[in-house]
């Protein structure tokens, strides 16, 4: 089983405000789902590279 890590990102007043909207809307259930989607549509999630930037993917 996985732990689980808490990070902090900073994103733009204008992300950051369509990020609560789509939970509020119950598009997604947390922001945390909504960037591991975002990660996961763009190809940049990989796990076979521990370690790499998200910019070298």
């Amino acid at each position: 089983m996985s732990t689980i890590e808490r990070i902090t990102i900073t994103l733009t007043a204008e992300t950051a405000q369509a990020v609560r909207g789509a939970v509020q809307a119950g598009e997604y259930a947390s922001s945390s789902e909504i960037i591991l989607d975002a990660f996961g549509q763009q190809g940049c999630l990989r796990f076979d590279q521990p370690g790499a930037r998200i910019e070298d993917l």
